[in-house]
């Protein structure tokens, strides 16, 4: 006890062990810099208590062929308890077993590698519904909690201001054959410069979603897109132009919200499912409706499952 005094209280001594661990410096991700916010966002949990926006947003990553390496291939966030939220294309690298998410405790700098359970593409839109595996206390066996995004709220109209949260700026290090991470999140600004309710066109954008001033970088897809203004996200990351640093497409939340997300259980030849708004109505999720205008004092807000 004495040596642990010595050393400092708990957040003084993971920070060491932090550095003992992993002497190397890991830099950031230059081309990830630009863009970043300027605003600073406060993330207030429904309890009011204000918490970093990495507990509720993780980066996804995917291992290679081998299993030697890691990258980040996207971003999602949570919507329900071990369910997030993501665009369906991060997964067109490979089978799902190599894939993971990364849950966050930024107050303890602790992190969780979370394996994925299912995922349900949507089959049209550019949005996958992702369960994770739980995970349980080895002791108490009480399943690792997690804060919930609201979604929904009304389609957007040009002029709009936006913001992400995403983790383009991961930097992955090998040191004494140990892969470590640099993991920095960040909000990156725009508006709505265009929607399109149906669809862009019939081959790329064949779905709802807007065109945005938002400079997305790899990393970003399947970011949260939120409106400032009431805490709500209501599109997802989908693209960016090559070369071009104030333009992108993102998909409009709204055709994922009514999607079967479980298959429960079957009567004659029909699939019943939950869907997010029927977890909504439970109280394990939190979906507007349409015509919600709903607005909050601090953007965006999550809440504590």
């Amino acid at each position: 006890m004495g040596e642990a005094n010595r050393r400092g209280d708990r957040s003084t001594r993971i920070a060491l062990a932090l550095r003992e661990a992993m002497p190397l410096k890991l830099d950031v991700r230059r081309e990830a810099q630009e863009g970043i916010s300027s605003t600073s966002y406060s993330t207030i949990a429904e309890s009011g208590r204000e918490i970093s926006p990495m507990e509720g947003v993780m980066p996804i990553v995917v291992k290679g062929p081998s299993g030697d390496d890691l990258r980040v291939v996207g971003t999602g966030f949570f919507v329900g308890p071990n369910m997030i939220l993501t665009a369906k294309h991060v997964f067109d690298e490979g089978e799902l077993p190599r894939f993971a998410c990364v849950q966050i405790k930024d107050a303890t700098n602790e992190f969780y590698f979370r394996q994925f359970r299912q995922v349900i593409r949507h089959p049209v839109s550019d949005v996958a519904l992702c369960e994770l595996h739980p995970l349980l206390h080895a002791e108490h066996e009480v399943a690792l909690p997690n804060y919930v995004l609201p979604v929904g709220g009304p389609v957007p109209s040009p002029g709009l201001k936006l913001t992400t949260y995403a983790f383009p700026d991961t930097v992955v290090a090998r040191h004494n054959g140990v892969l470590h991470m640099g993991i920095a999140g960040h909000h990156y600004d725009g508006a709505v410069l265009d929607v399109f309710p149906v669809q862009r066109d019939r081959v790329m954008l064949n779905f709802p979603c807007m065109r945005t001033s938002i400079h997305l970088h790899g990393g970003a897809s399947g970011g949260p897109v939120i409106n400032p203004e009431t805490g709500i996200v209501v599109a997802i990351n989908t693209s960016s132009f090559q070369g071009a640093t104030d333009e992108s497409h993102v998909t409009l939340i709204h055709p994922i919200l009514d999607f079967p997300i479980y298959k429960t259980h079957y009567v004659g030849n029909v699939s019943l499912g939950i869907t997010l708004r029927g977890l909504s109505s439970r109280g394990a999720a939190r979906v507007f409706p349409e015509n919600s205008l709903v607005r909050h004092t601090a953007a965006p807000t999550i809440m504590e499952l």
